[in-house]
């Protein structure tokens, strides 16, 4: 690691994952300005002063830049993911985009409907079990960077589910 990085190191892991997080709360603006299609029913609740609160996360790393690597990691997936929806979104506004996220769930069995919400999940944590298999002690960063990977699959996986099963409910459809 070159002097420079060396003596700013946590600086620089501090201002990439606040970065991180803006990247998610503007991502999450420009698919869902309000947070109709938010998935996380905490911020959906709260609203965007919680939203750009969560910001305040990306300081984690003065207190523990393993734990900033993790949120660093869980961020910048979570933002990819929204970014993934813009165009989308903003073509067909956030009004028409949840108008289709409806049909689709009402045209979605329960059980595929399932399997289809946990199967990114499931992918993505394979891919951070994986390279805790490369990583797998905590004295390398690719150990954080692993587990910020698996912290995105834990909220995909918990995050998916609740507001599909929450959908289906609404629309009457628990029967599976």
């Amino acid at each position: 690691m070159n002097a420079f990085i060396h003596h700013y190191f946590v600086h620089i892991i501090a201002a990439v994952t606040i970065l991180s997080r803006v990247a998610d709360v503007a991502t999450t603006y420009l698919v869902t300005p309000r947070l109709k299609l938010e998935a996380n029913a905490i911020a959906r609740r709260l609203g965007w002063k919680y939203a750009l609160a969560t910001i305040l996360i990306g300081f984690i790393p003065y207190y523990s830049v393993p734990m900033g690597i993790i949120v660093l990691t869980a961020s910048l997936l979570v933002a990819a993911s929204n970014a993934s929806k813009i165009m989308m979104a903003r073509v067909l506004g956030e009004d028409e985009l949840a108008a289709l996220n409806r049909r689709v769930l009402a045209a979605t069995p329960l059980w595929p409907g399932l399997f289809y919400i946990l199967l990114p999940a499931f992918l993505v944590g394979l891919l951070g079990a994986v390279m805790l298999l490369f990583y797998p002690t905590p004295d390398t960063w690719g150990y954080y960077f692993a587990y910020g990977v698996l912290v995105y699959a834990f909220v995909i996986a918990v995050w998916g589910p609740l507001r599909f099963l929450r959908a289906k409910a609404r629309l009457g459809q628990m029967g599976g």
